[in-house]
């Protein structure tokens, strides 16, 4: 089973474009999908919604993103505000310098987020492509 893994065999998910490297990953994904399996007692209370989540940080996040215009976490770089510290944390990458090159054409990139907005222009799966360009640029 461990071989799989490096001779690049996936399990697609039949609902969304991801792909997984091993059955378990995609199986315990596919509960997003289903909502089968993985109790859900966190209970939005906001009027009209009725999402419930697995942990009290989802919920958190849920209100931050679609109930509440509060964005606390500000970047130092641009001041673009994010509603969680990993929002903030996911924006920051856009700042660095990480010069990744693309597989297919070889333009040389500034850092993952770009790469994967150029990958768009090839008509691929961005998310495959980043892990096998990041897996090569290390």
């Amino acid at each position: 089973m461990h071989v799989k893994t490096h001779n690049g065999e996936k399990y697609a998910c039949p609902h969304c474009p991801k792909t997984y490297t091993r059955a378990a990953y995609l199986k315990a994904h596919s509960l997003v999908h289903t909502g089968v399996g993985k109790p859900r007692p966190f209970l939005c209370t906001y009027k009209g919604c009725e999402r419930s989540f697995p942990s009290k940080y989802s919920l958190i996040v849920h209100t931050a993103h679609a109930h509440t215009k509060e964005r606390p976490y500000k970047c130092d770089f641009c001041y673009k505000g994010f509603a969680t510290a990993t929002g903030l944390k996911i924006h920051l990458e856009c700042h660095e310098y990480k010069e990744l090159p693309c597989n297919i054409c070889g333009k040389k990139l500034k850092n993952k987020r770009v790469l994967q907005k150029h990958m768009k222009t090839h008509d691929v799966d961005a998310n495959d492509m980043i892990l096998e360009t990041v897996d090569q640029a290390y």
